[in-house]
C-alpha cells in the first residue's frame, strides 16, 4: 500500500508536518486495526513428530539466509534505481 501526502510549508517546517502527518496516518490505521508489516522474519522449527520425517535444519537455515540475501539485493537494487532518478520536472518534488 502506498500512501501519498501533499501539502505546502514554510521553509524549514516541512520536516515537522511531515512527522506529524506520519503520526496521524500511523493512528489512523492503528484505531482501524491496521499496523505496518515489520521486516523482520521469524521462522519456528516444528517439534518433530513420532510418525514424521526428520527436519533438516541445516536446509531450512540456508533456505532463510538465501531469502534475506535475495530480498537485500531487491531493496538495494530499488535503492540505486531510486538513486538515478531526478526529481526535475517532476510535478510536486
Amino acid at each position: 500500500m502506498v500512501i501519498r501526502v501533499k501539502f505546502k510549508a514554510q521553509p524549514g517546517t516541512q520536516f515537522v508536518i511531515r512527522r506529524e502527518a506520519y503520526r496521524r496516518i500511523t493512528d489512523a490505521l492503528a484505531a482501524q486495526g491496521i499496523h505496518y508489516a515489520h521486516r523482520k522474519v521469524i521462522v519456528e522449527l516444528p517439534e518433530q513428530a513420532q510418525d514424521s520425517k526428520p527436519v533438516d535444519q541445516q536446509k531450512i537455515l540456508e533456505a532463510g539466509a538465501a531469502a534475506a540475501l535475495a530480498q537485500q539485493e531487491e531493496d538495494d537494487k530499488k535503492k540505486a534505481e531510486g538513486a538515478g532518478k531526478s526529481s526535475l520536472g517532476m510535478p510536486g518534488m
